[in-house]
């Protein structure tokens, strides 16, 4: 006698239970000490099953010896967010070596010693360094995940190049996070606006890294950071580019917070024009990668560039206390993430004849600002 419909059922759950008692997130690597590296470690530490099983890789000194001090992240909420205090224990490394170490420790404390979930929080400028962090962290590592949350487009296919160059065969993750978040002191990050966390495959997966991705959503749920499942990311990626070409520019030509654009007509007018040309562009690249007559396509275009302009307002409200990270990092003399987000904007502008002249002058005005003297003419 065959199997009924129902015996199937029964016995892929019983494959997809057993699957998720073999694997489990054992330990947390993240790349990139900013303050969405520092607010993804911070949260997820705090929970009572991850304590001390949180790794954050920084290139900052500063950053690394305050949490060395205390043996952890503060994480301190504001605005939407709430006005709680929390202390997540986190391990910091300044290196790859120190990582291993880390990992030494691990397999002798717990049996087990290897990052099988990695995140990778950084800007633009350094991703090429983070992506190259990430495979030597997941080296030797089976059935594992790899999280991108950054800004702009076209990272991903970087980090794909670097996990296949050295042969790791991770999942790839693609996060985009609507929240805000920036750093009050080394040591302590602000939890300044509410959003959440959207994650999608990038590529095939696997039953073993598909339980992994529900129990890292469910981690991140539970440590105070909404995220869902979803397969529409590239209009959520352009969304967000939208958001932060509204925002991210203006702030740093003006050298204000995020709420400052919202004291007057004229800088809410830019953002709805960056918005709407960042929107043009957008149903132009979803039209090419995914067709036009595709739903993800259908739902961006009935959105109107209006949703793009308003939600760029919202967040702006939302996180109207916090240095963008545009700003920060041209006050601290970095590269900025602008040929990411504007720039991306206008290259793609140019191939589909679509005329981006706002976004166009804030790419330029950024970097005339990036170029120029740090010290003042004589």
């Amino acid at each position: 006698m065959g199997m009924t419909f129902r015996h199937v059922q029964g016995r892929r759950a019983m494959h997809k239970l057993a699957i998720r008692e073999l694997t489990s997130i054992e330990n947390i690597a993240v790349i990139g000490g900013g303050s969405i590296g520092s607010l993804l470690s911070g949260r997820i530490a705090a929970t009572s099953r991850m304590r001390d099983r949180v790794w954050m890789l920084t290139s900052s000194s500063e950053h690394a010896s305050a949490i060395k001090a205390v043996r952890g992240i503060v994480v301190k909420e504001e605005g939407t967010v709430g006005k709680n205090t929390m202390m997540g224990q986190v391990r910091v490394a300044e290196s790859l070596s120190e990582v291993e170490d880390l990992k030494k420790e691990s397999l002798a404390l717990y049996g087990f010693g290897k990052a099988s979930l990695v995140f990778i929080a950084v800007k633009q400028a350094g991703l090429r360094k983070a992506a190259e962090q990430a495979a030597r962290v997941l080296a030797g590592s089976h059935g594992s995940l790899c999280i991108a949350v950054m800004n702009g487009v076209g990272h991903m296919e970087v980090i794909h190049k670097a996990l296949r160059y050295h042969d790791v065969s991770a999942t790839l993750i693609q996060g985009i996070y609507s929240g805000g978040a920036y750093m009050l002191e080394p040591g302590v990050v602000a939890h300044a606006g509410r959003g959440k966390l959207d994650v999608c495959q990038y590529g095939s997966i696997d039953d073993v890294s598909s339980s992994l991705l529900e129990q890292a959503v469910q981690l991140l749920n539970d440590s105070g950071i909404p995220t869902q499942l979803c397969e529409d990311i590239l209009q959520r990626t352009w969304r967000k580019v939208c958001v932060n070409a509204s925002i991210n520019a203006l702030t740093t030509i003006l050298g204000e917070k995020n709420g400052f654009l919202l004291e007057s007509e004229e800088s809410c007018e830019l953002i709805r024009d960056v918005a709407k040309e960042g929107f043009q562009v957008a149903c132009a690249v979803i039209e090419r990668e995914k067709g036009a007559e595709s739903q993800e396509l259908k739902e961006f275009f009935e959105g109107g560039w209006e949703t793009c302009a308003n939600l760029a307002l919202h967040v702006a409200h939302d996180t109207s206390k916090n240095t963008s990270s545009m700003l920060a990092d041209m006050l601290r003399g970095r590269k900025t993430e602008i040929e990411a987000i504007n720039g991306m904007i206008v290259s793609e502008g140019l191939k589909h004849g679509i005329a981006t002249p706002v976004n166009q002058t804030l790419l330029r005005l950024i970097r005339c600002m990036e170029n120029r003297k740090q010290t003042p003419p004589s």
